[in-house]
């Protein structure tokens, strides 16, 4: 979703891409929650990942230079295992003890559970933003079980849509 224009560095990109997006949501909101999928090796998905091909694995040091062609570096599991565990640690930590463990490998589950924990907390009105389908669908089945005032979904960096309003 957030491409690395111009950056050289994957230190570059959290300094000049990712921080400062994550600090622009800051602005109008009161919490924000990244969750990426995981890549297990003993997954039912792995078999599957593995067809998509293979690469030679890219170091994802803050030093180590953004490869030229940044959709098929992304499409090698253990590149983005390794660049999320590197942005995961440039963001401040959070006590996760109330949402984990968890099992569920892809991110639109696990989603649903920073979603839970964020009106345990007496957030009232949620954003998601996604790039996949199967969020909002899941959102819908659930939003009726929280008490929630407003939940909205974004896709990517576009529009915004309010899927639930309380009555």
């Amino acid at each position: 979703m957030l491409k690395p224009n111009f950056c050289k560095t994957f230190e570059d990109y959290d300094k000049n891409v990712f921080l400062p997006n994550i600090d622009n949501q800051l602005k109008t909101c009161s919490r924000v929650d990244v969750v990426w999928d995981e890549y297990r090796e003993d997954s039912l998905k792995a078999s599957t990942r593995g067809e998509r091909g293979k690469e030679i694995r890219k170091r994802d040091q803050e030093d180590s230079a953004i490869p030229g062609n940044w959709e098929s570096f992304l499409r090698i599991y253990d590149n983005k295992t390794g660049l999320f565990t590197y942005l995961a640690e440039q963001l401040t930590s959070k006590d996760t003890s109330q949402i984990s463990p968890c099992n569920h490998e892809e991110a639109d589950k696990r989603i649903m559970l920073h979603v839970k924990d964020a009106v345990q907390t007496g957030m009232r009105q949620i954003m998601i933003r996604t790039l996949d389908n199967d969020v909002v669908v899941i959102a819908i089945s659930i939003v009726h079980k929280l008490n929630i005032l407003n939940l909205w979904t974004a896709f990517g960096v576009g529009k915004k849509s309010k899927i639930h309003t309380s009555s």
